[in-house]
């Protein structure tokens, strides 16, 4: 099952509903079901860069408005989005947007001059591209997700020192940005299967940011490498050789 998760961002709910149901309309055109597409709303700039900050979406849709620095955050993270600009927006700014922040496409946001063709053909772009990137040969298996998490906790389980501890390491160990690390404090419970199928979820929708010398690199491949590295399991190497999840000579 594929899972679409999209953040609309936007102070007017009205406005919001309509670009909903535009979206909801296109996705269930092309082969998308309703019951597997989640809405998140936000209306401030502090919801939104949590959200942006601590959850994967394969959508944002964000009135610039709200802070061009959630934009700039949304690209870090790379998460596809589009820009909705006042009328009067700057060209140069508006270059910006596409140049410096890969954004999806930026649309004039009033009524009267909303191109509703624009966001439908780019709402299909990026998710016909999305059903081929998401085809389950791509995902984990159930099997091998469920060997990871059985992996990561006998792991910490016959560590040297307490389980939340471990996961702290392994999490340091994967060089992520310092927000990341932050936000996976306090993430340990001690029950070792919960907390390993948490690590691996967390890491199974985050990519490497722009910056990082593993750039646009899926977390959960150094995750596993690292795994590997403490037991020697081969099954991990092939795990991560099959889903291609890191350069084959790293390993």
């Amino acid at each position: 099952m594929i899972v679409i998760k999209i953040l609309l961002v936007d102070t007017d709910s009205s406005w919001v509903n309509i670009l909903k149901s535009e979206i909801l309309t296109v996705l269930i055109n092309i082969g998308f079901s309703k019951k597997d597409i989640i809405f998140i709303f936000a209306d401030s700039f502090q919801k939104t860069y949590e959200l942006i900050k601590n959850e994967y979406f394969d959508l944002v849709v964000i009135n610039i408005i709200i802070g061009k620095s959630l934009v700039i955050k949304a690209h870090e993270f790379k998460l596809p989005t589009i820009v909705f600009i006042p009328k009067d927006f700057a060209f140069r700014e508006m270059r910006d947007l596409f140049v410096k922040y890969k954004v999806c496409d930026v649309l004039v946001n009033t009524k009267e001059d909303f191109n509703i063709d624009d966001f439908i053909d780019q709402i299909q772009e990026i998710f016909r591209i999305k059903q081929v990137i998401s085809h389950p040969s791509n995902e984990l298996s159930k099997e091998h997700r469920q060997y990871l998490i059985k992996k990561l906790a006998e792991l910490a389980r016959g560590a040297m020192i307490h389980s939340k501890q471990y996961f702290e390491k392994v999490v340091n160990s994967l060089d992520l940005p310092s927000d990341w690390s932050n936000n996976l404090a306090d993430a340990w419970t001690g029950d070792l299967n919960y907390d390993a199928e948490k690590l691996i979820t967390w890491c199974e929708i985050r990519y490497y940011p722009n910056g990082s010398n593993k750039s646009g690199k899926k977390v959960l491949g150094y995750l596993i490498k690292e795994l590997f590295e403490q037991s020697g399991d081969r099954k991990l190497r092939e795990i991560i050789m099959q889903y291609e999840l890191i350069p084959e000579d790293l390993l």
